[in-house]
This record gives C-alpha cells, structure tokens and sequence, in this order.
C-alpha cells in the first residue's frame, strides 16, 4: 500500500522557507492553520533563523516529535542550527522525513471532556475563560504495510482548486516509526516516515508546475465510496494502491488502472519528453519495475 500526502504550496521546492508573498497567502487565502500560528500568534518571523531555531527548541522541550528530530540533526552535524525550518513544508526534501500530524481539541479544564464551544462545557453546565487544548498525535493505520512503498506528495498552485491538485514529488519509504499513543508519562509520537534519499524525487518543476501534463492527484486516485468527488477532506493522507483493480468503481472512473503505477508510466514519459538525464528516469523505472514484479 502507498499513501499520498497534502501540503501547502511552497515556492521554495519544499527544501526552504516560503517567500512573504506565498506566506500571506497561505495564511490569509488558504487559511493555513499552521503558518497563522507560526506568524500571527507566536509572532516569529520565518526568515529570521535565530527566531526560528529558539522557537523550535522550545517545541521539542514540550515534545513535538518533528521540531525534535531537527534538533537531533543538529547535534549530530547534520545540519547547521540556521537551516531548521519553521514546518513540515520546508524541510520535505532536505531532512527526507514526514509526519502522521497531530490532532488538536479543546476539554474542560474541570471535568476534561471534550467540549464543542471554546468556553462552556454542557456537562458541568460552567462557562470558563479558556479551554485546555489537548494533543494527541495521529496514526497511519495501515502504517506496517507502507515500508518498500511510495509516498506521494501533493499540494496546489496559488488559485487552483481540488481538482487541479498536484503530485510534486514522492518518497521511496524505507522504514517506518511506528505511531506511540499519547499518555500522562508521554505525548507520544505520530506515525513517521522515513525516505530512501537515493530513490525518491522531487519532480522536476517544468513538469509538475508548467507541463500541461503535469501529474494531478485526481487522474490516479478517487474515493472508492463516491469515484464522482475530487474531494480530499479532513486529514493529512491517504491510501493508494499500486493500481486499481478491474471491477473496482475507481478504475471505471478513472477509465484506466490508475493508481501508483499509472502516475510512474506517466511520469516517466514526461521526463523523456523533457530530455532530462537518466538519473531520474531510472528512480522512476526502478519502483515501476517493483510494481510490475508484484
């Protein structure tokens, strides 16, 4: 099984931070949760790195797994302290690294229950000037069956729509940190995956942003409950086979077999057209040769 993840727009090839341009409009346009935390709320500015870095080592004192990771790196030597990037978008293809996420709710600070407005609790009838916000983090359900699979990442170009949603990129998964519920002794850790730097790509932008070819979630992928919606939803991911079985509605849908290997045979094809040398071409051929095999 292979997943596919949704992003943010980053103009920066997910290897930086965004320019102010795309930031206003992540947060403003796109409404982006965690760029209007990051900017409006905690007031740090993404482009200064002494802000960013001091920010971050506070969030991984409080236990946020990637904001962790970062600063493990930089002990090692991995990476220097002013190259942490303020989120996952920044950091996709240099740390090679994805999270599940986090899930956020407001309780009661009497009787802990979830609550649905942010300052009444039905059950102890009580108004209270602020909820408690509790984290707990996500797990990938089908987590043990990604290893030796394909992460796709998708996001869409400023103006366009779900259905125009665009694959940039995929990881080659070669393991997987499987998800630690959350406890009073721990906060746990979300489902993370880890990529084959050797084998996974970060399409080449002529293709995935200029190309009218450029590969599209929806041409590979729909849900099988309702094939008719270009429609990704709530959460960070989803599953998708390496093809779509015949008799599956998908497949009828699509009007071919769609699915992992379709966006390989496609994606393969346009890197030809590109003249592109044969390093990438080869990344492409080595996980289609996979699928095939099976």
């Amino acid at each position: 099984m292979n997943i596919a993840f949704k992003w943010h727009y980053n103009d920066h090839n997910y290897k930086g931070v965004c320019s102010q341009s795309i930031r206003s409009y992540n947060i403003y346009n796109r409404k982006a949760d965690w760029c209007s935390k990051i900017n409006l709320k905690a007031k740090i500015n993404c482009n200064n790195p002494t802000q960013v870095w001091e920010w971050v080592q506070v969030r991984a004192k409080e236990g946020m797994e990637w904001m962790q990771d970062w600063v493990e790196e930089v002990k090692k030597g991995n990476f220097q302290w002013d190259e942490v990037p303020p989120c996952y978008e920044a950091g996709i293809f240099r740390l090679f690294r994805v999270y599940a996420g986090m899930d956020t709710q407001a309780v009661c600070p009497a009787c802990n229950k979830k609550i649905i407005t942010s300052n009444y609790c039905a059950k102890c009838e009580m108004e209270f000037e602020k909820a408690l916000i509790k984290s707990k983090p996500r797990r990938i359900t089908r987590e043990l069956e990604l290893k030796g699979n394909i992460a796709l990442h998708t996001t869409r170009l400023p103006g366009e729509s779900e259905p125009d949603r665009r694959i940039f990129g995929f990881f080659a998964i070669k393991d997987v940190e499987v998800w630690i519920p959350s406890s009073q002794e721990h906060r746990g850790r979300a489902t993370t995956i880890h990529a084959n730097r050797v084998e996974s790509l970060y399409i080449h932008p002529e293709i995935w942003q200029r190309s009218k070819k450029a590969p599209k979630l929806w041409q590979y992928f729909r849900g099988e409950k309702k094939v008719e919606e270009m429609k990704w939803g709530t959460g960070l991911f989803r599953y998708i086979p390496n093809e779509w079985e015949e008799g599956n509605p998908v497949r009828d849908a699509l009007g071919n077999y769609g699915g992992v290997r379709k966006f390989l045979e496609d994606l393969r094809d346009s890197y030809v057209e590109l003249g592109a040398n044969n390093k990438e071409i080869k990344v492409i051929e080595t996980h289609l040769n996979r699928i095939l095999s099976k």
